[in-house]
């Protein structure tokens, strides 16, 4: 899980020469390890779990730094203890924190939080826009005899010709983003407004 990988991070960078530098690299690549693509069926659900996950997973960084703020008050190891901090652990971690920078004076740095934050924020939109984007249906029109076929299934923006465009129009079309699919006997690329205003502006021109 994430915040095992966060945790091994804590305690892996006991040997490492920058601390701070090497919490903020390693919790970033466990944040983007697993990849979420927006056309995967299942992709709403992953990340309404990988969200809830960062959450926990701030939530429990959280608690050990209050923890560790008792810890060096009172001298009271006991609410680690129960966060599963063992006295070498304990131990091993007050070390890391004697060593590092001046300003990181707890077990999880401000630079943990800080990615973590911008990466639920970021995931949060994104399920916004996924959430949108469900709702959503196939449409399809024609320009200038081009079947113009939106496709939500395939997330593309397909183009059927009924003949071979010419060289220019094929031109067009691939610094346009566009790319021709054999599986699908179309042009496409992935569907956006954008994508859509570009094909008619092509399309538009077909018969000039």
């Amino acid at each position: 899980s994430l915040l095992n990988r966060i945790d091994n991070t804590m305690r892996k960078s006991v040997q490492a020469s920058d601390k701070a530098e090497y919490y903020a690299d390693k919790a970033n690549a466990a944040e983007n390890n697993i990849a979420i693509f927006s056309d995967d069926p299942e992709a709403i659900r992953k990340l309404k779990e990988k969200i809830k996950e960062e959450e926990e997973t701030r939530d429990r960084m959280k608690n050990v730094n209050k923890a560790w703020r008792k810890y060096e008050s009172k001298g009271d190891d006991s609410e680690l203890k129960k966060l599963g901090f063992s006295d070498d652990g304990i131990k091993r971690i007050k070390e890391q924190i004697n060593n590092s920078y001046s300003f990181n004076k707890q077990p999880y740095p401000k630079y943990i939080f800080s990615n973590l934050s911008q990466n639920i924020n970021r995931n949060k939109k994104r399920l916004k826009q996924l959430e949108i984007e469900a709702e959503e249906e196939t449409t399809e029109k024609e320009i200038n005899g081009v079947r113009v076929l939106d496709s939500v299934e395939d997330n593309r923006l397909q183009l059927y010709f009924p003949d071979k465009p010419s060289a220019e129009i094929r031109t067009q079309l691939k610094r346009n983003g566009f790319r021709w699919s054999p599986s699908k006997v179309c042009w496409q690329r992935h569907r956006s407004n954008h994508a859509l205003c570009l094909a008619e502006s092509i399309l538009g021109s077909f018969n000039d």
